[in-house]
């Protein structure tokens, strides 16, 4: 932390005390309402700010416009060509960037026809920074044709939303190799004994496929009660309890807990599945 930071909360810290001292009340209340601020702040933060649009917008990435740090390109060229051995095919890479605020999104979807499987490889950043925050993942969905979506990836983030019905979502943080996660995903799949799958899309519009999709997890989210739809802004918006909800998942000791959780669980199933 900067001296600069360091002043400031010194100053508040300071201040909220006096005001404290001031309405009559201990000074212990003023360093605890301190020291919990994240618990109050954080869901208020999460209700004001957090706005999701109707409509993502996915645009063909652009080398010449879109500023992509070097690692977000890298770890798509390195997934896809671990993924292009086991039958996925597909090139066009898109940006994303007004769906979640001051983060960017570089993204390829690749399709396995004979498995009629969907690997959606993805890098999200905050900024060029070398010390801006930057997560990269890969996920494979199968639709089959009872309605339900079996989907599993390797983001180490555990989701702040609910499961949902019809929406079966497997996270193994361990395993980075995509072409073992794949293999993972085919474990899973078998198992439901699936009575078949959806037949891949194909009229090629793989960006609105990914807008509809983004939408739909918001759809699903209202059912829940974590979120809203804004008609005013025309965008999803937390509830109250979705905004508590959400900030709390992500503060610790929860944050902590919930990680090593999912961690837990996927280490389970991989020694089930002997994978």
């Amino acid at each position: 932390m900067s001296g600069a930071r360091i002043a400031v909360n010194v100053v508040l810290l300071l201040g909220l005390l006096w005001v404290f001292s001031w309405a009559g009340l201990p000074w212990w209340v003023g360093v605890a309402v301190l020291i919990l601020a994240p618990y109050w702040l954080g869901p208020i933060a999460v209700r004001l700010a957090t706005r999701h649009p109707a409509q993502p917008h996915f645009e063909p990435f652009d080398p010449a416009r879109h500023r992509v740090p070097d690692w977000a390109t890298a770890f798509l060229d390195g997934m896809v060509s671990a993924l292009q051995p086991a039958g996925f095919a597909g090139a066009a890479r898109w940006v994303e960037s007004t769906w979640a605020r001051h983060v960017t999104c570089l993204v390829t979807v690749l399709l396995n026809a004979e498995a009629r499987d969907a690997a959606m490889v993805a890098s999200l950043f905050t900024s060029q920074s070398p010390t801006a925050r930057r997560v990269g993942y890969t996920e494979f969905t199968a639709k089959l044709v009872d309605g339900r979506r079996l989907m599993t990836n390797n983001n180490a983030i555990p989701s702040v939303y609910p499961p949902v019905p019809g929406k079966v979502v497997t996270q193994l943080p361990q395993v980075s190799d995509p072409a073992r996660l794949f293999r993972i995903h085919q474990l899973l799949v078998g198992r439901e004994r699936a009575s078949g799958r959806e037949p891949l899309p194909a009229d090629g519009d793989v960006a609105g496929r990914m807008s509809e999709a983004l939408t739909q997890t918001m759809q699903e989210q209202t059912r829940t009660g974590y979120m809203y739809f804004d008609t005013a802004q025309d965008a999803y918006r937390p509830t109250v309890k979705g905004a508590v909800l959400m900030s709390w998942k992500l503060l610790p000791p929860m944050r902590q807990i919930r990680s090593a959780r999912l961690r837990r669980r996927a280490a389970r199933l991989l020694a089930e599945l002997r994978a």
